[in-house]
């Protein structure tokens, strides 16, 4: 695993916010011009996200992101290879509850300004996601 000293310190304090689902502190980590998207949301604005996140919280109690290999490039843009790891207790995307656990090999792409965190890209396999939940 990773250790989040691999991480620009703002990207591991937003992954351990994450994992500790601390939705407060970790909207901190983010710029008031944020971007996020994933394979279930095309782009979502800061309020947008914390809203988001919660419903995440909600239907996974136990989500979090296992890292693996931090890439770093340009300075500004960071690749982080994950695992995200969650049990579906309750509905999430209009997905009944199925008490399956997910365990989702997948890449983050998070871009740091000075302001915090721009955009934060998530992408993983949905057909995955939905095999392990005994969706397919």
């Amino acid at each position: 695993m990773a250790e989040t000293t691999d991480l620009d310190p703002t990207i591991a304090q937003a992954m351990e916010a994450f994992n500790d689902h601390d939705t407060e502190r970790l909207m901190a980590e983010f710029a008031e011009d944020v971007t996020f998207s994933d394979p279930f949301q095309d782009e979502l604005s800061k309020s947008e996200l914390q809203g988001f996140t919660a419903e995440v919280f909600e239907a996974f109690p136990d989500v979090r992101y296992e890292q693996h290999r931090v890439i770093s490039g340009d300075g500004r843009a960071t690749a982080v290879e994950v695992t995200i790891h969650g049990t579906h207790e309750g509905e999430f995307t209009g997905i009944p509850p199925t008490g399956q656990t997910v365990a989702l090999p997948g890449v983050t792409i998070i871009d740091v300004a000075e302001e915090g965190i721009t955009s934060w890209r998530d992408y993983f396999d949905k057909q995955s996601f939905a095999e392990q939940l005994g969706l397919e």
